[in-house]
C-alpha cells in the first residue's frame, strides 16, 4: 500500500510539473534575464530584506508588529525607545528601508499574534489578497499582475523558475529512491 501510494504521488508531482512548463516545445521560453524576472527577483529581495527585521522583532517582543501598514510600522515607537526602523540598525540607511514593490506600489502587510505577511500585488498593482497561495511559472506570460506574498515561515505565493522545479522534482526522486519504499528502488540518478 505504502508503495502505491509513493508511485502516485510520485506520478502526480512529475503530471504536475508536465502540465504546469508544458512539454518543451512551447513558444513561451523561461526569461532569464527578462525585465519582468528582473522586476520579481528584486520585489522578492524587496520583501526578504523587510522579513527578515519582522523576524527580528517577533523574535525580541514575541509577536508580530500590530500596524496595518509598513510605513505607520517605520515610524511607530516600539515602547524601548526604539522605532521598526531601528531594528535595521545599520544595514539599510533609513531612508532606503523598502517599503515599496519595484513598481512603486506599497507593499500590503497583515498580522496575526507572531505570524506576518507582505504580500506586492505585483506589476498590475492589483492585489487579491492573502489567502492565494502557490507558484506560477516565471515566464512573462504567466508572471503579469501576478502577486507575491511572503509570510513569515516563507514565501507562499511567488514565481518559479523551469530550472527550480526540476531539481526540485529530481531532489525528491532522490529521496524517494533511498529511502526504498518503492518498486524501482534500485534506479540512480
Amino acid at each position: 500500500m505504502k508503495r502505491t501510494a509513493v508511485i502516485l504521488f510520485l506520478f502526480l508531482v512529475v503530471f504536475l510539473a508536465w502540465g504546469f512548463y508544458g512539454n518543451g516545445q512551447e513558444e513561451v521560453p523561461v526569461l532569464k534575464n527578462d525585465l519582468y524576472q528582473d522586476q520579481y527577483r528584486e520585489t522578492m529581495k524587496r520583501m526578504d530584506i523587510l522579513s527578515r527585521t519582522l523576524l527580528d522583532y517577533v523574535e525580541y517582543f514575541n509577536k508580530a508588529p500590530a500596524v496595518k501598514t509598513l510605513g505607520e510600522l517605520m515610524e511607530q515607537d516600539c515602547g524601548i525607545g526604539l522605532t521598526f526602523a531601528d531594528f535595521f540598525f545599520d544595514e539599510i540607511p533609513r531612508e532606503k528601508i523598502p517599503l515599496k514593490d519595484v513598481w512603486q506600489n506599497d507593499f500590503f502587510y497583515k498580522y496575526e499574534k507572531e505570524m506576518f505577511w507582505i504580500a506586492s500585488a505585483g506589476s498590475d498593482g492589483k492585489f487579491e489578497g492573502f489567502e492565494q497561495s502557490g507558484v506560477y511559472p516565471a515566464v512573462e506570460s504567466h508572471m503579469q499582475g501576478k502577486d507575491i506574498i511572503l509570510s513569515s515561515k516563507g514565501f507562499t505565493v511567488f514565481p518559479l523558475e523551469k530550472e527550480k522545479a526540476y531539481f526540485f522534482i529530481r531532489t525528491l526522486l532522490r529521496v524517494l529512491l533511498k529511502s526504498g519504499d518503492f518498486i524501482g528502488s534500485d534506479l540512480e540518478f
